[in-house]
């Protein structure tokens, strides 16, 4: 019988063997920053490192069987951790089944601690999406990755600047994401304020600062905030994401516009698009954008909501 376990630092040559052999295919979809990455042994070393100095910043499984290596997945906990990202799943050609059963044991593990939430991101194709659906997942929505260029010239036009987030701007960044994002999608991702801050990436909770690795900005009017905007840097790349309001339509073009003006010429610049968000995507495309992949993002629930019980007159 198959052996499913946690990762150990014994394992470091059959998991090359595993790779090196070119009969494995990788499951989930490769995100920003790592979207170009083609070295599957990169990924052995990466996760070997990790379990000698983070070994709690992330959950390593690995299928055995017959001796030998048949599937390996990686889930990362987001913000706040209620969430996990299985951000790699990789698995023999052939062997589904073990890569499905993995995936059911990542599940398990996350809900014995206390998560609410798995996601997991695949490419589109039916096979690696049959593998999620058997276990548990459900595609809730699509994204597309774009590259986008720099404007050629100057922008002429005066933008309306966002002003940079603040900690006061929490339950009115929740309202907007309540009124931008459709309910099959806040049902999958978030439903209460705290799984929403939860679904912040890395492993901090957001929190104003004067630098790092991710910048978030907002707009406003006497409404309350009609935009929300982040860019995200890594060592060789840059990522935008944002979310406007249903009413700002007509603002999305300067919003994009203001958001590529502040970006370095100096990296490649990727943008996040979700099906939902077309008026995005149509400015990044007459701005000459590139869509260079499609992504399906599943989700599978870890809780059951209970209805808040009340106290009601008895019957007499």
């Amino acid at each position: 019988m198959p052996t499913i376990r946690t990762i150990r630092p014994t394992d470091l040559v059959p998991l090359i063997s595993f790779f090196r052999d070119g009969s494995h295919r990788e499951v989930t979809a490769r995100l920003w920053p790592e979207v170009w990455e083609t070295s599957s042994t990169r990924v052995v070393w990466s996760l070997l490192s990790r379990l000698v100095t983070s070994p709690g910043d992330s959950q390593s499984w690995l299928c055995l069987n017959n001796g030998g290596v048949s599937s390996l997945g990686i889930a990362r906990p987001r913000a706040g951790r209620l969430v996990w990202d299985v951000v790699n799943l990789f698995v023999a050609q052939g062997d589904r089944r073990s890569a499905v059963d993995l995936l059911e044991r990542l599940a398990v593990e996350a809900a014995r601690k206390g998560v609410r939430r798995l996601f997991i991101s695949t490419p589109h194709e039916d096979e690696v999406g049959r593998i999620a659906k058997q276990a548990g997942f459900v595609n809730y929505t699509s994204e597309t990755l774009y590259s986008c260029p720099l404007p050629a010239v100057p922008i002429e036009r005066e933008l309306v600047k966002p002003r940079p987030r603040l900690r006061q701007d929490t339950h009115a960044l929740f309202r907007l994401y309540n009124m931008a994002v459709p309910c099959r999608v806040r049902g999958a991702e978030a439903m209460t304020l705290d799984e929403w801050l939860s679904l912040e990436r890395g492993s901090r909770l957001w929190a104003p600062s004067l630098g790092g690795s991710r910048q978030h900005f907002v707009w406003e009017d006497s409404s309350g905030l009609t935009g929300w905007l982040q860019l995200s840097f890594s060592a060789k790349s840059q990522h935008v994401e944002l979310l406007n309001h249903p009413s700002h339509k007509d603002d999305v073009e300067q919003r994009v516009l203001y958001a590529l003006s502040q970006i370095s010429p100096r990296a490649p610049v990727y943008f996040t698009v979700r099906e939902y968000q077309p008026e995005i995507a149509s400015v990044l495309q007459r701005l000459g954008a590139t869509g260079l992949a499609d992504y399906r993002v599943y989700a599978r629930e870890l809780t059951v909501r209970v209805p808040s019980r009340a106290l009601v007159p008895a019957g007499a």
